[in-house]
């Protein structure tokens, strides 16, 4: 098994698999069949957030934590390792046991970092696999109001045009 990067996903989405995973628990009592090997998790899940606590992503993986806590009467906790734009908590992630009991509740630096970075601690494209979008959130891009640039293509043009700013 690889390691787990779980992306943001919607509320929808996220009432969908709630109730596949109600399903999935509940067949097999319903057709009186019983597990062949112990029922997962049989131990604490850790959701790593690659940020300091108090964070959107810190507080969207409280809330998955609580209500996976309360849904299937297990474990499910989250350990912040923030630090290096993510890469500490995802290096840390990357490097422990494939197993699924560590997953990365990654934010947009999963992504990014590949292009920000010459050398990342691990490889975004082997060393994880995605599982679920858990959230979304919107970008702006914005300039001071007395700026020449009025959008995106005058940022451009500003920058093309002063390339030592």
């Amino acid at each position: 098994m690889r390691n787990i990067a779980v992306a943001p996903r919607t509320r929808r989405r996220i009432l969908a698999e709630a109730a596949a995973l109600v399903a999935g628990a509940a067949a097999p009592a319903l057709v009186g069949e019983r597990p062949a090997q112990a029922e997962y998790p049989d131990r604490p899940v850790k959701f790593v957030v690659a940020n300091t606590p108090g964070g959107p992503s810190d507080i969207i993986a409280r809330i998955v934590t609580a209500a996976l806590d309360q849904s299937t009467g297990k474990t499910f906790i989250v350990e912040n390792r923030g630090g290096a734009g993510g890469n500490i908590g995802m290096e840390y992630v990357a490097r422990s046991n494939p197993d699924g009991y560590t997953i990365l509740l990654a934010t947009n630096a999963f992504s990014v970092n590949y292009g920000l970075y010459n050398q990342l601690p691990y490889d975004p494209y082997k060393d994880f696999v995605g599982v679920s979008e858990l959230a979304t959130t919107p970008n702006a891009f914005v300039v001071r109001a007395e700026s020449s640039a009025k959008n995106v293509k005058d940022v451009v043009a500003l920058a093309r045009a002063n390339p030592e700013k």
